[in-house]
């Protein structure tokens, strides 16, 4: 095992703290794949700079196996964006749907249909739209930078209109 895979391993449980970083005012958009150690933090951290005058960004994870997120991923996004998430820590999902209610949950891992077999749709709030972004993960792309900017590009060109959605959609989703 290498220096960043020890860092990576937790030795605790995820942390369970509230999502303090989120403006009850602003709309929230929470990426949820695998683990909350690669993707959804980039994801996170990446739409939170571009577009987060307009929308509260958070992630999650479906299981918990880290503490934190991955060091090398942490390490890409300040080569790559200028953005510091050594700070972050992962989050269980149904401990996040339990202080706070998205507009909107974007699935980096799965398609949506896959979150209701996992998360009971009484968890879930009744208006918040599921939609999927299929992305990579750091492992698959072999290289930390490129998977930054794999990230980036789809925070980019694919996010926007998920945005769009969340201010005019109205219906509740159900599974």
């Amino acid at each position: 095992m290498g220096a960043h895979d020890e860092q990576d391993k937790h030795t605790s449980a995820p942390s369970e703290s509230p999502l303090s970083s989120c403006s009850p005012s602003l709309p929230l958009v929470l990426f949820v794949c695998d683990s909350n150690s690669a993707r959804s933090v980039a994801c996170e951290h990446i739409a939170r700079q571009k577009y987060g005058e307009g929308f509260a960004f958070s992630s999650a994870g479906l299981t918990s196996k880290y503490e934190r997120p991955k060091a090398n991923v942490v390490d890409a996004l300040k080569r790559q964006c200028g953005i510091d998430a050594s700070q972050a820590s992962c989050r269980l999902l149904s401990v996040v749907l339990r202080s706070a209610s998205p507009g909107l949950i974007v699935m980096l891992c799965c398609e949506p249909d896959a979150l209701c077999e996992r998360v009971p749709s009484s968890e879930l709030p009744a208006s918040v739209r599921v939609v999927s972004l299929p992305l990579p993960g750091p492992k698959d792309v072999g290289d930390d930078d490129t998977f930054i900017q794999i990230v980036q590009r789809a925070i980019e060109q694919d996010l926007p209109a998920f945005l769009k959605s969340v201010s005019s959609q109205r219906d509740p989703h159900a599974c």
